[in-house]
């Protein structure tokens, strides 16, 4: 099976969504016609594709549950593929690993730069 068809087979919506309310076909069909898209957004954050499902089932999902979700929304296609991006980004932020600092590398940086206070003066 080649890598589009594997992701393609991915792209299962729930319906209903999680309280049980059945998914708006209006929605249910948006999301089937952006998922190549959000495909190729969340590849372009994350590197890989993965997530994509999730993303767009998440995002169906929250917007099956909201209390707003009957109306409508303008631009169903374009308001999907802005979230989903939102959320690669999100997910990209959470990937990103926290480089923390020994005392000791502060203790080098302070002594790296000297104040002269009485002549108002830094020196490296």
């Amino acid at each position: 099976m080649t890598q589009r068809n594997d992701a393609t087979g991915r792209s299962c919506i729930r319906n209903p969504d999680s309280p049980g309310n059945e998914v708006d076909p209006h929605l249910f069909e948006a999301a089937r016609r952006v998922w190549d898209r959000a495909r190729v957004v969340v590849i372009s954050y994350l590197a890989d594709d993965l997530g994509a499902a999730d993303i767009l089932e998440t995002i169906v999902d929250s917007i099956s549950r909201s209390p707003n979700g009957h109306d409508p929304i303008r631009h169903l296609d374009a308001y999907l593929l802005r979230s989903v991006a939102r959320e690669a980004i999100r997910s990209h932020r959470r990937r990103i690993p926290i480089t923390l600092c020994d005392s000791v590398n502060f203790d080098r940086l302070a002594a790296a730069v000297s104040v002269d206070w009485d002549r108002n003066e830094v020196t490296d």
